[in-house]
């Protein structure tokens, strides 16, 4: 089992994060999923059947229930149907249950290995799924009990899982112990080797609807004003991971922020967008700090890098839905639909030259100049 969870899991419970609490509860039934009946229904049947197939693909976007499904599922089918039921119940409600074990990529921050732990985590290393899932899959259960699964393995972003450690996955895959389940949790099916694929049954999870989105919204413990309520569900898509995050990361504030400047970068009005590199190079560093205030050993350098991604993925997440827009608006629209997919590859050179060790704040200050160079009447967010 994981010891450190990360702020992506402390959302599982359905609610913000608050700080400190030992370990974020985690869902012990697929009753929590809201708004995929279909999903929930097939693995309800699967629940109902003899035997459970032993290979898993959760697939769908970002924040619309995987992960909790995934959990819900899992606590299910290791759950004690006998006397045991409720011991069983707060071991995995508390995360503490043996033979549940979610693999993500900051493991590698707990490998044995020195230089694994000194990776950069961009990917689920080889040494990563050997430690944490292979190795443990071939052991014997910790828990025995009345339950229909030994041992639960579920792997977050299992897209970022690299060749060899899909290849590894793969052999468990073809022989898989007695009981074991392996459940691979992804937003990008297609970046998992066909063999994989092959071997597990598929569930696909969509964005909620705004019914059902706004039953999630009224118990998920988060106090929102009119204003930024209204935006983030607006910039969520129909996802609850995405809100939380959203919300948690201040991305309101950004918005608030910068919507002024970046209307006015779209509009061609060079006055109005004066400062805007700066702008979001500065509430980065914010963001950045409060990062090390929390933590003193956390690089300055890996936090600046880190809020100056997610600001990139804050403009092209509206770039993106501004594009398909423009695309639904037939050909009168086709030159702003063209023009704002030439803006998003703007943003794909300033995250390759991040990643090249360019200074964030320089990475934004060309970001600024790409778009503003002959792409007038673009504009990069909504104002709602």
């Amino acid at each position: 089992m994981a010891k450190k969870v990360s702020a992506k899991r402390a959302a599982v419970a359905g609610r913000a994060e608050t700080a400190p609490r030992p370990v974020p509860q985690r869902p012990v039934s697929l009753d929590v999923v809201i708004g995929q009946k279909r999903a929930v229904d097939v693995l309800r049947s699967a629940l109902s059947g003899q035997r459970v197939h032993h290979a898993w693909i959760f697939t769908g976007p970002p924040g619309v229930g995987k992960f909790t499904a995934a959990c819900g599922f899992a606590a299910e089918l290791l759950a004690d149907r006998g006397e045991n039921r409720q011991a069983t119940t707060e071991q995995l409600k508390n995360g503490a249950h043996p033979d549940l074990h979610v693999i993500v990529k900051e493991m590698a921050e707990q490998s044995r290995k020195d230089t694994v732990r000194k990776s950069k985590q961009t990917a689920i290393a080889k040494e990563v799924a050997d430690e944490f899932l292979i190795e443990p899959a071939a052991r014997s259960r910790v828990v025995e009990s009345d339950s229909p699964a030994a041992k639960v393995f579920i792997v977050d972003e299992a897209e970022l899982l690299n060749h060899f450690s899909q290849n590894a996955v793969l052999k468990l895959l073809e022989e898989p112990p007695a009981g074991t389940i392996i459940i691979l949790v992804t937003t990008d099916e297609h970046r998992l080797l066909a063999t994989v694929r092959s071997r597990c049954q598929r569930v696909a999870f969509s964005p909620l609807d705004s019914t059902a989105l706004q039953v999630w919204l009224s118990s998920s413990g988060l106090e929102l004003d009119g204003p930024e309520r209204d935006w983030l569900l607006a910039y969520a898509g129909g996802a609850p991971g995405q809100i939380m995050s959203a919300h948690k990361a201040g991305l309101f504030t950004w918005h608030t922020k910068l919507d002024k400047m970046l209307t006015a970068l779209g509009a061609g009005q060079a006055d109005g967008c004066t400062g805007l590199g700066p702008a979001m190079a500065a509430l980065v560093e914010e963001r950045a700090k409060a990062v090390q205030e929390e933590n003193e050993k956390a690089s300055k350098e890996t936090a600046n890098r880190q809020w100056c991604r997610r600001m990139l993925a804050f403009v092209a997440e509206r770039l993106r839905r501004q594009m398909i827009g423009a695309a639904r608006g037939g050909p009168s629209q086709s030159s702003r639909a063209a023009a704002m997919a030439a803006a998003l590859d703007a943003v794909s050179v300033a995250e390759r030259q991040l990643d090249s060790n360019v200074r964030y704040d320089n990475v934004l200050d060309n970001l600024v100049a790409q778009i503003a160079s002959g792409r007038a009447g673009l504009a990069l967010m909504p104002a709602h």
